[in-house]
């Protein structure tokens, strides 16, 4: 089961409502990734908790492609990595 702060975190990616790190933004350009590609993310993804307060996201891009993303919640979505 979805926890209501999964909910958001997945709405606010779905809306565009997240903040990249530096780390985030290099893997994007390296994998040509968008920021639509996170938007899809956030529509077909499934989050669970992992170490550390994050949570991982995993799901599909815009071309149907899998898509994961690490994110944490400072002040909102902050997402850290994805791959």
């Amino acid at each position: 089961m979805t926890t209501l702060q999964e909910q958001v975190i997945l709405l606010r990616l779905k809306l565009g409502q997240f903040t990249l790190s530096r780390h985030a933004r290099q893997r994007m350009q390296e994998r040509l990734v968008t920021h639509e590609d996170l938007f899809a993310l956030g529509r077909t993804g499934h989050c669970s908790v992992t170490e550390g307060g994050r949570w991982t996201i995993i799901g599909q891009d815009l071309s149907g492609d899998s898509l994961t993303a690490i994110v944490a919640w400072k002040a909102g979505v902050f997402v850290v990595t994805l791959y």
